[in-house]
């Protein structure tokens, strides 16, 4: 399966450094990616196509959203197929 794994504000992608791995060990494909929250001219908009060019054209996602990424993973699902969304 794979998993986008998405953070909140004042986050990065290193905060998924503990998960990431234990979910590649059993054995899903993971992308964890970094919101550009540093560029001020960025939206919520801005942020899904991060995640939408983050992932691979053929993939069908399991979307995890911690805190703000929470708003950003049903814009994604309303542009491109995703297995299921979890928010955290």
């Amino acid at each position: 399966m794979d998993i986008a794994l998405v953070h909140g504000s004042y986050h990065g992608a290193w905060c998924w450094d503990l998960l990431r791995p234990e979910l590649e060990r059993l054995g899903h494909r993971v992308v964890a990616i970094d919101l550009p929250i540093s560029d001020r001219t960025a939206d919520f908009g801005a942020y899904a196509t991060a995640v939408e060019n983050a992932l691979p054209p053929d993939s069908v996602p399991l979307l995890v959203g911690h805190s703000m990424g929470g708003l950003v993973i049903p814009l994604v699902a309303a542009r491109r197929p995703v297995q299921r969304m979890v928010f955290v």
